[in-house]
């Protein structure tokens, strides 16, 4: 199969680092032990939560480009961006968005 548009491979792979670029960007407002009191914490870990989710939807945005137009080079940052971010989501919704939604 014939490689993609080298300026498709290069939008994919742009769009991959910075998907896999807020994916980790959320992963350390989550996990990281940051030296601030504990309201300035939550709302750090509160601010994870778009953080990822735009980095998921940048992640699909690559993905689809990938499989329209055959991109063979530069997916895979937007596959890590894909996984990390989706692990951010989830881990923003379990740890901040349930324990602030049951405590009334």
């Amino acid at each position: 199969m014939a490689s993609a548009d080298p300026d498709v491979e290069r939008r994919v792979a742009v769009l991959g680092w910075v998907s896999l670029a807020l994916a980790v960007a959320a992963l350390v407002l989550l996990f990281a032990p940051l030296p601030v009191d504990d309201a300035q914490l939550l709302t750090l870990k509160v601010a994870a939560l778009p953080l990822s989710v735009v980095a998921v939807f940048i992640a699909l945005r690559s993905r689809r480009l990938v499989v329209a137009h055959g991109v063979e080079r530069g997916w895979q940052p937007g596959l890590g961006g894909m996984i990390l971010g989706g692990f951010a989501l989830a881990a923003a919704l379990i740890g901040v968005v349930i324990p602030m939604l049951a405590a009334g």
